[in-house]
């Protein structure tokens, strides 16, 4: 039983979806531009790869680094079967 804070990533199947699933969506063209094209190059990320990407705001940084955290943990769960690894 998941619970209901936690956003189910299962839904979205691009990055742009992602962003705006997390209200993030000012980022979609930093990602692009970043090479992160699909939900499996997101999942590799660590916080130094969110700062280079010109995301500066230490709580836009932290919200994409808990959302990227948990959508490893739904991956690993195989709730996100999209995503490949």
């Amino acid at each position: 039983m998941m619970d209901r804070s936690i956003p189910d990533f299962s839904s979205c199947s691009s990055v742009d979806e992602w962003l705006d699933t997390i209200k993030m969506g000012r980022y979609k063209d930093h990602f692009a531009a970043g090479g992160y094209l699909t939900l499996g190059h997101v999942i590799g990320m660590n916080q130094g790869d969110i700062h280079r990407l010109g995301v500066t705001l230490m709580g836009h940084q932290k919200k994409i680094m808990t959302s990227v955290q948990l959508m490893r943990v739904q991956v690993l769960n195989r709730s996100v079967p999209s995503v490949h690894v």
